[in-house]
């Protein structure tokens, strides 16, 4: 979009930094929980895609009885207590409240609060698999701290991230809006797990090298200098 109003902008990219915590955090496939699911924040609004991917889970439940989906920061899924809290409570929140209910996976659904980035890394290593179902991100942090700490990860081919994971090699993307496809990729992730082990430690290279603090402040120096030079001439 910014090509077509000004065709002759330049464009600097430079990587995000993630917090130093998750440089600490590393998976090891003895200590996973089998067929458990990390999801970040999915559950503020419907784009983000909690909807599908419980669906998903609900698929998968007959062949994975054991599977469990977590999902952080959903304290909003949790019915109201108060009268006035249940005035104020947001159509998305109940719609998924009677989705968990009408396709009966309550109790294969963990609901997280917001985690401190310690725990973050724990619910990382512990997951067989990091799953991203939102169909309109740019640059998901979650994604890149999965990527990190070497969890196998799946996500939804829209947005900017397919230039942050590539398909098949570092972990899997699948059609954003399909629970259907969203299931049989877990279920392939599941049944393939050393493959999927291969893919994240690929990933965990490439995030390794992506957000390295110090190469990024180098970059991001380069393109203040590249700026002033500009201004001065």
């Amino acid at each position: 979009m910014i090509r077509y109003f000004n065709p002759h902008a330049r464009y600097f990219s430079v990587n995000e930094n993630l917090r130093p915590e998750l440089f600490a955090a590393r998976r090891s496939p003895s200590s996973v929980k089998p067929h458990s699911i990390y999801c970040s924040a999915s559950s503020g609004a419907p784009f983000k895609g909690a909807h599908w991917l419980i669906r998903a889970v609900a698929a998968l439940r007959d062949e994975f009885p054991d599977i469990d989906l977590r999902i952080a920061a959903a304290d909003g899924l949790r019915k109201p207590a108060r009268l006035r809290d249940r005035l104020m409570d947001q159509s998305y929140n109940v719609y998924l409240r009677r989705l968990i209910r009408d396709l009966d996976v309550a109790d294969r659904i963990t609901l997280l609060p917001s985690l401190p980035v310690e725990e973050v890394g724990k619910e990382l290593e512990q997951a067989e698999l990091y799953v991203l179902p939102s169909m309109g991100e740019n640059s998901w942090n979650s994604l890149c701290e999965a990527m990190l700490v070497g969890t196998p990860a799946i996500a939804a081919f829209a947005g900017g991230t397919p230039s942050m994971i590539k398909d098949g090699v570092e972990g899997m993307l699948v059609p954003p809006a399909d629970p259907y496809a969203l299931a049989g990729a877990i279920r392939y992730a599941f049944l393939h797990g050393d493959e999927m082990e291969a893919m994240a430690a690929r990933a965990r290279t490439r995030a390794l090298k992506r957000h390295d603090a110090k190469a990024n402040a180098e970059a991001t120096l380069k393109v203040y200098r590249e700026l002033i030079t500009v201004q001065d001439v």
